[in-house]
């Protein structure tokens, strides 16, 4: 079976002409290779690697690759990532593909690009990047639908009820299209450029889909997000899905479901909307003096501090940790050689739990 993994397609595609004028609003779309956006990957896959394993057959990822119009760094961690997990899934592969748009090498310069060459065929699968995350809505099923509504159109019909502190949501006829039947909760405010998860859980004692998304709560109806496919089955699953708000804040955007092209019941047992912040773009608060030099800094890294520092970690620019000493001092001289050239976060743990600085700096 042949399968091809553009996801998330706002940032595989930004900027790409022929996948319609909305993809330039997306331009400066990152992959930060967090939890959430590599589970937006793994359960757009859930339903393809389902069939096959049900009837033994292999799975070829015929094409997969992020246009050039996405910086280098997120297009080379993107690439990393999907090219070891196809492998841990044994999954061949195809990459798209070789010097244009998509493409490993450049033919102007005749030179290839070592980032994308490394991330297919030398990077080991790291860990995924580390993050804050801010509730924005919660679900809570214990006596009442919790805001959401179901609409019916054209043929469509079917309920909404609480039952067991979930959401039985029944379509009981099934329209000609997905929207005929929609579930939907509106008043989510979404802010702009902020990175979202949303997070779903449920169960279908039949098994059936439905296409979730972010969107607009009035004409054009446009989606914020993806158009999302969970499939659900008889064991209760969580589906997490990522991405980012590209248009400017919208306080009252709704969360839907269409689910009028089938019949069957959903039991939705959590819907959860979350904020997610780069940990090392949340500068906590000083609460100490510590007072770090040179910046720039070639070799050494000088730091002393009015605590008992206890620990320090350094973080490269994508927020994976480079390397962690441990300290108990109040002095110290941090050696650099051999750390690449770039921008670097260092964490400071003190002495007092409560107590943790970031600093950041240069090493040139």
């Amino acid at each position: 079976m042949s399968y091809g993994a553009n996801t998330p397609f706002h940032f595989t595609h930004q900027g790409a002409d022929w996948s319609g004028d909305e993809m330039n609003s997306w331009l400066g779309t990152k992959w930060n290779d967090t939890e959430a956006e590599r589970n937006t990957v793994i359960n757009e896959f859930s339903q393809a690697i389902a069939i096959a394993n049900d009837n033994n057959i292999p799975i070829n990822i015929g094409e997969f690759g992020a246009y050039s119009k996405a910086d280098m760094s997120s297009r080379a961690r993107w690439t990393t990532f999907l090219s070891r997990w196809f492998e841990e899934q044994g999954f061949s592969w195809t990459y798209w593909e070789f010097s244009a748009g998509f493409g490993i090498y450049n033919p102007v310069t005749k030179t290839y690009y070592q980032e994308l060459v490394d991330a297919l065929l030398h990077n080991p699968m790291p860990e995924p990047t580390t993050v804050h995350t801010t509730t924005v809505y919660e679900s809570n099923f214990s006596s009442n639908t919790n805001g959401w509504n179901l609409s019916l159109n054209a043929s469509a019909t079917g309920s909404l009820s609480i039952d067991n502190d979930s959401l039985h949501l029944d379509i009981t006829n099934k329209g000609a299209e997905g929207w005929h039947a929609q579930m939907t909760r509106q008043n989510i405010h979404l802010e702009a450029n902020q990175n979202y998860q949303l997070s779903i859980s449920g169960r279908s004692p039949t098994g059936r889909s439905a296409t979730v998304y972010v969107g607009r709560d009035s004409n054009p109806w446009n989606a914020y997000s993806d158009y999302y496919s969970p499939l659900f089955t008889s064991n209760n699953e969580t589906f997490a899905y990522s991405f980012k708000m590209g248009n400017v804040s919208d306080p009252v955007a709704r969360i839907a479901f269409d689910i009028g092209n089938e019949s069957g019941v959903i039991i939705f047992s959590s819907i959860k909307l979350e904020k997610i912040t780069l940990a090392n773009s949340l500068l906590y608060k000083n609460s100490c003096s510590i007072k770090t030099w040179p910046n720039p800094v070639k070799d050494d890294l000088y730091f002393s501090g009015d605590l008992l520092i206890k620990s320090i970690e350094l973080f490269d620019i994508s927020g994976r940790i480079y390397n962690s000493y441990t300290i108990n001092a109040q002095e110290f001289k941090l050696y650099l050689y051999g750390t690449p050239p770039g921008l670097y976060f260092v964490k400071f743990n003190l002495e007092s739990e409560k107590y943790q600085v970031y600093k950041i700096f240069i090493r040139e």
